[in-house]
């Protein structure tokens, strides 16, 4: 599988340069832009570190296991106490 994302990033990357060639003989500015946005697509993809949204989704009854972890339970549980799902929680306070 590592090899056919490296071949599509080489493809894409190929492909990239050779839109930015031509968008560079119009404007340069607009060339070195593409070229910028065609890396942020291909870097990620040729590296392997895109994580997918549920990768960092948290259930539960899980141990959090980073501080991204418990950071989405802690938003989780002040919108379940503030929609009123949890019963008995204290009250946030209101500035004055």
């Amino acid at each position: 599988m590592s090899i056919i994302k490296k071949t599509i990033a080489a493809l894409f990357l190929v492909a990239g340069l050779y839109a930015a060639y031509l968008i560079y003989q119009q404007s340069q500015l607009a060339g070195v832009l593409f070229v910028i946005l065609a890396l942020t697509v291909v870097v990620p993809l040729a590296v392997g570190r895109a994580r997918r949204n549920s990768a960092i989704k948290t259930n539960i009854g899980e141990m959090p296991e980073s501080n991204i972890d418990v950071g989405v339970r802690q938003a989780r549980a002040t919108i379940m106490r503030e929609d009123g799902e949890i019963r008995g929680a204290p009250a946030r306070k209101q500035s004055s």
